[in-house]
């Protein structure tokens, strides 16, 4: 197997172990930023031994090559952690979202009427279109397809930027040789 594909695998498996263990304990409305932040830390980590493994074997090659091969192992994290978001929320936490869409809705139905009162005139609505407008935004942007379509985008260009920046430094020679 290619270290890309290898790399990429593992460490969305590590990724995808985080998020189920976080919500078997209970946590996952409290821990869902410590787990994107894991998601976060597990891409780098891919990508940068991608890179170091072709920074081992070749040591003199050109920038496209690092990146490439940088962007292998987090294109297919990106692909499965993706994939597993939608899955998530569609079937096994599908009252996160819940939660989500309602916190959104209870903060515009309790906002000072001052603010309120702004927004109504601003958008010539009535304190029930308001919050009938929250609500169909707040469904649409905490769906399963919403969100793992974000992660989706949101991880190619991060990985993107992670493979470019550790392309630089392997090609910079500042990767320890070993």
């Amino acid at each position: 197997m290619q270290p890309p594909i290898k790399y990429g695998a593992i460490f969305a498996l590590i990724g995808l172990i985080i998020k189920l263990s976080v919500y078997l304990s209970g946590f996952s409305i409290e821990g869902y930023k410590y787990v994107t932040l894991a998601y976060l830390f597990l891409l780098l980590l891919a990508i940068a031994l991608s890179v170091r493994y072709l920074y081992n074997e070749t040591y003199s090659i050109q920038f496209k090559e690092y990146f490439k091969e940088g962007l292998k192992a987090g294109a297919l994290f990106t692909v499965f952690i993706s994939l597993f978001t939608w899955l998530y929320y569609a079937k096994i936490d599908t009252a996160f979202l819940q939660h989500k869409i309602d916190e959104r809705v209870s903060y515009i139905a309790n906002m000072p009427e001052k603010e309120l009162r702004q927004i109504m005139e601003e958008k010539n609505l009535t304190r029930q279109d308001v919050i009938a407008q929250t609500k169909q935004s707040a469904e649409t942007i905490f769906s399963p397809q919403f969100q793992s379509t974000a992660t989706l985008i949101g991880m190619m260009i991060l990985s993107a930027f992670y493979s470019a920046v550790l392309a630089a430094i392997a090609k910079s020679k500042l990767f320890p040789k070993g």
